[in-house]
C-alpha cells in the first residue's frame, strides 16, 4: 500500500510536471514567433530546450521531497507498528491488576506493593504511547482508544484503593451497640457502590483492549 502511494504521488507529479512543460512550450513558442511569417524550427528548438530545463530544474527537488515525505512516513508507520505492538502486551499484562479483588490485598505492604507493580505497568504504557505518532487515521483512533484505557485504568486504581480503605474501616467499627450497627451499614453502602464501579472499570478496560489492534504497516 505505501509502494502503492509512492507511485500516485510520482505519477500526478510527472503528469504536472508534463503538462507544465507543454504549456510553456506553447506559450513560449507563439510570444517568440512571428505568427505571420513561416514557423522558425530555431525559435521551437530553443523553446523546446528551456522547457525541459525548467522541468529538469523543478523536477529534482519535487523528486527529493517526495521520496523524503515517503520514506518519513514509512519509517514512522514501521515505529507505529513496533509500538502498537508493545503497548498491547503491556495493557494484556495489566489486565491482571485491573481484575484484582480487593480482598484479595490483605495489608498495608501488600498494597504498597501491588501500587508500586501497577503504576509500573501504568508509566511503561504511557511511556510507549508517547511514542506512536499521529500520522493516519488508524493511528488517531488508535490513540483516542489508549486514551480512555489510561482513564480507565487511573479510575480502576481508585476505585480498588478506596475499597481497601472503606474495608480497613468497615472491620475496625467495635461490634455490639446500635450506633456501630448504623456505621457498619454505612460503609457497607459505600462498599457495594465502589464494587460496582470497580466491575464497570473492568468490563470497560475490557470493551476497550478487545478494540485494540497492532497498527500494521
Amino acid at each position: 500500500m505505501a509502494s502503492r502511494k509512492l507511485e500516485d504521488k510520482i505519477e500526478l507529479t510527472i503528469f504536472w510536471l508534463g503538462l507544465f512543460c507543454l504549456t510553456y512550450l506553447v506559450l513560449g513558442f507563439i510570444l517568440k514567433s512571428d505568427l505571420t511569417k513561416p514557423l522558425d524550427s530555431s525559435i521551437f528548438y530553443e523553446v523546446f530546450r528551456d522547457s525541459l530545463t525548467l522541468t529538469a530544474y523543478f523536477l529534482a527537488p519535487i523528486a527529493a521531497l517526495i521520496l523524503f515525505t515517503d520514506w518519513r512516513i514509512q519509517h514512522a508507520s514501521i515505529n507505529n507498528e513496533k509500538n502498537s505492538k508493545e503497548i498491547l502486551d503491556v495493557a494484556s499484562n495489566l489486565l491482571p491488576y485491573i481484575n484484582t479483588y480487593y480482598l484479595a490485598v490483605e495489608n498495608d505492604e501488600q498494597l504498597l506493593k501491588f501500587r508500586e507493580q501497577y503504576f509500573a505497568l501504568y508509566f511503561d504504557l504511557k511511556r510507549k504511547i508517547l511514542l506512536i505518532n499521529s500520522i493516519d487515521p488508524k493511528a488517531e483512533e488508535f490513540l483516542k482508544k489508549i486514551e480512555k484505557l489510561d482513564t480507565v485504568i487511573l479510575e480502576n486504581w481508585s476505585c480498588l484503593e478506596g475499597l481497601y480503605q472503606l474495608n480497613k474501616l468497615y472491620k475496625s467499627v467495635p461490634e455490639g451497640n446500635p450506633a456501630s450497627e448504623i456505621l457498619k451499614q454505612s460503609y457497607g453502602i459505600k462498599i457495594n457502590e465502589a464494587e460496582i464501579r470497580k466491575s464497570e472499570c473492568l468490563r470497560n478496560y475490557l470493551e476497550i483492549q478487545t478494540k485494540l489492534s497492532v497498527l500494521h504497516v
